[in-house]
């Protein structure tokens, strides 16, 4: 034990980066060995980290025009330039990142392949195909944020981009904050031996090493089954939690929302009437003690969709019925006859 107590190593715990080989391999399809993979304090750090690595000033990354902040908020402190193109139901729209490709240099492509981030919906193979070729073709990276692969209530998950990259264009990142607790802070990066090596360089001078401690405990907690258990055991208490928030809503405030029952996540994309806005209701919701939150950030890109992701997994049968109580209250008090 003691030696674990010590300075380890910049690529994280090595019995960590063993088990997880083999995890992701048979669980992602991917065909990696341990130099592919460096351990990280949650996916955000891996995002950091590849945006310090791939970009300079004005650099192009293209984006979702919704996509997660955070990401957003690490290119743009990178300097970096950022295009954005659309995302419909289908995901991001391939086409549009080709006809950037035409036109000028483009360094990153970042995206939430299985459920985009934050509107939920799935990347469809084709535009996975195209995406990959179009990276082999114009020499781009992918940054692959997979934040919550393991939740799939309809379907088994789709392979990730990374599981078809031969060329080595795909930077994979992960974490299992979502899926045990965010308060545990171990994530994945998976690249290229090459990358990894620089990364690792990189990571030594921010971040001496991770908890190696932390690290071990998740390589037992992985290779013991118990994370596939988990996993099975919330997926079943998600779905119920997803199915009921998504009846409450559409049955008691469905002339004021519009969503898609998400097949996936945590979360429901959720538009609000055209009438209301969401600065109104979050003023509102306060006097019921409900909090809406930042609900700006779902729109950096200024499109005013109206829209807001909103969270059903951390909530019991009691606080979602609850929430939707509270939510109807503040509607009925702003309520347009």
């Amino acid at each position: 034990m003691f030696e674990h107590l010590s300075y380890g190593s910049t690529y994280g715990n090595t019995a960590l980066r063993e088990v997880l080989v083999d995890y992701l391999n048979a669980t992602r399809g991917l065909h990696i060995a341990k130099e592919n993979v460096l351990i990280t304090r949650g996916s955000q750090m891996g995002i950091w980290l590849s945006s310090q690595l791939l970009l300079k000033k004005n650099d192009v990354v293209v984006v979702g025009n919704t996509n997660y902040d955070s990401a957003d908020a690490t290119f743009l402190n990178q300097q970096a330039r950022l295009i954005r193109v659309l995302v419909d139901k289908h995901g991001i729209v391939t086409d549009e990142i080709e006809n950037l490709c035409k036109q000028q240099q483009i360094k990153a492509v970042y995206l939430t392949s299985h459920h985009h981030h934050p509107t939920t919906v799935t990347l469809c193979a084709q535009r996975r195909i195209h995406l990959l070729n179009l990276a082999r073709q114009y020499n781009f990276a992918i940054i692959e944020d997979d934040y919550d692969y393991d939740f799939n209530y309809n379907h088994a998950p789709i392979l990730p981009l990374a599981s078809h990259d031969t060329n080595g264009n795909v930077i994979y990142i992960g974490s299992v904050c979502k899926t045990v607790a965010p308060v545990f802070r171990i994530g994945y990066l998976i690249a290229s031996k090459e990358f990894v090596d620089e990364v690792a360089k990189l990571r030594g001078i921010v971040d001496r090493q991770g908890d190696a401690l932390l690290e071990l405990t998740f390589a037992d907690f992985i290779k013991s089954g118990d994370l596939d258990r988990h996993i099975r055991k919330v997926m079943k208490i998600y779905k119920q939690r997803r199915d009921l928030f998504c009846k409450l809503l559409k049955d008691e405030l469905g002339g004021f929302f519009q969503f898609e029952t998400p097949k996936g996540g945590m979360a429901v994309w959720t538009k609000l009437n055209a009438n209301y806005s969401w600065a109104t209701i979050s003023e509102v919701a306060r006097k019921h003690k409900l909090e809406i939150g930042d609900w700006q950030r779902y729109d950096t890109a200024k499109l005013k969709h109206n829209y807001i992701r909103i969270g059903f997994a951390a909530y019991d049968e009691e606080e979602i019925h609850e929430l939707i109580n509270r939510l109807k209250k503040t509607i009925n008090e702003i309520k347009i006859d």
